[in-house]
């Protein structure tokens, strides 16, 4: 699993009026974070304006900026227009029309001197984070934006890695908990009634994920509430974030017996995501895939020996599956997850053609007595659409 890590990750603080911390505050503030870690920032005089502070590391920059005006409202125009975000803060739009100000808080890989005011040139782009890197540049800036708001509450809070608006206690709610990985996660979706059936349905495309499991994930329509999804998803980036291993092509996972989603790796103009189909869904009334599997085995051919040997063995393996014994083999990933609550195993859907590919191998094996084993949506654009708006939001904020 390779992550797609930026250059820098960035927060902005809203507000109609702010309380500025000096510089020797923040200096203090920022290495009583860092040193648990082993790294050390000094304080530089390198400023734009008097409430401007440039920190650096070995190999680390944080830029501290305090600025007396509002920022364009362009600027979080797809954040505004977010299904999630009209649910999580309701005076979203409140808070970009009416702030008077804003806290800029920035951590960038490598050491990074601001532009020189009196020379219109850009520094040199930093190289992306290492994984190690930009996990600790994360909990940082989780830290730096939370003493922020310890001295005066801001109207919002802005995180720029996932275009994400938060109002500023749903904010320290996620940003406190550094296990927490779904402050970096924005879930994008859009709903419809199926002409069919009558039914709402939901579809969700992550904008996010990428940096901690290298892909973004999507869920097609589906009768299933928009919260549901997104706790469905948060506990799929839970569990590979935390293991380092993404669940396998075409294998399931699900948060009780009673759920099983399947996992596709997909690639949509030219990105590759995690597609997740729900194959079980009690809750939701989407059957159970045993019923198909048992509608497959009914299509052996009983006469024939070499068929009815494997309908016999597959036959068994399901009821081994049902009634778990201590001998049974365990999945090598189940293995690597080390977590019996959270994941509740990976099997493969059995099908027909696999069915009878195992059933030609046990011919063959069956010959020395030996039998084998074995529609555009409102919040959702695509992945490339997201990647400029990366680029675009990381210069909205710098100062001329």
């Amino acid at each position: 699993m390779e992550r797609v890590l930026s250059n820098k990750i960035e927060a902005v603080l809203l507000y109609e009026e702010f309380a500025v911390l000096g510089p020797n505050v923040w200096h203090r503030l920022i290495n009583d974070f860092s040193a648990k870690s082993g790294v050390s920032f000094d304080v530089t005089q390198n400023v734009k304006t008097p409430e401007f502070f440039h920190f650096l590391s070995d190999d680390m920059t944080v830029e501290v900026d305090y600025v007396s005006e509002p920022v364009v409202e362009t600027a979080f125009e797809r954040a505004l227009a977010s299904k999630f975000t009209r649910s999580t803060f309701p005076d979203a739009a409140k808070a970009v029309s009416s702030h008077r100000g804003y806290v800029h808080l920035v951590v960038t890989n490598g050491k990074i001197d601001p532009p020189d005011p009196f020379i219109n040139e850009e520094p040199p782009q930093p190289l992306p984070y290492s994984a190690e890197g930009f996990d600790f540049a994360v909990d940082l800036l989780r830290w730096l934006a939370t003493c922020q708001i310890s001295s005066g509450e801001p109207m919002g809070v802005y995180w720029a890695q996932c275009d994400k608006l938060l109002g500023s206690n749903d904010f320290l709610k996620h940003a406190i908990n550094f296990k927490d990985p779904s402050l970096l996660i924005h879930p994008m979706s859009s709903s419809r009634i199926n002409s069919e059936t009558g039914y709402k349905e939901y579809r969700l495309q992550t904008f996010g994920a990428e940096c901690l499991i290298g892909s973004e994930i999507k869920i097609d329509y589906v009768p299933i509430p928009n919260e549901e999804l997104i706790a469905c998803v948060e506990h799929l980036i839970g569990i590979t974030h935390a293991t380092g291993l993404m669940v396998p092509e075409n294998h399931v996972f699900g948060r009780s017996e009673n759920e099983e989603i399947r996992v596709n790796h997909i690639m949509e103009d030219g990105v590759p995501l995690v597609e997740l189909v729900f194959e079980l869904s009690d809750e939701h009334g989407i059957s159970k895939p045993e019923e198909e599997e048992q509608d497959a085995l009914e299509e052996f051919d009983l006469d024939d020996p070499a068929e009815r040997a494997m309908f016999e063995r597959i036959k068994l393996k399901q009821e081994q599956e049902t009634n778990p014994s201590e001998d049974m083999e365990v999945s090598e990933f189940k293995d690597a997850l080390h977590d019996e609550q959270s994941w509740r195993g990976v099997k493969k859907k059995i099908d027909m053609a696999s069915l009878r590919s195992l059933a030609k191998g046990a011919v063959d094996q069956s010959q020395e007595g030996v039998l084998s084993d074995d529609a555009a949506m409102t919040d959702v654009d695509a992945p490339e659409q997201q990647k400029r708006l990366l680029k675009k939001v990381g210069g909205l904020f710098s100062r001329k």
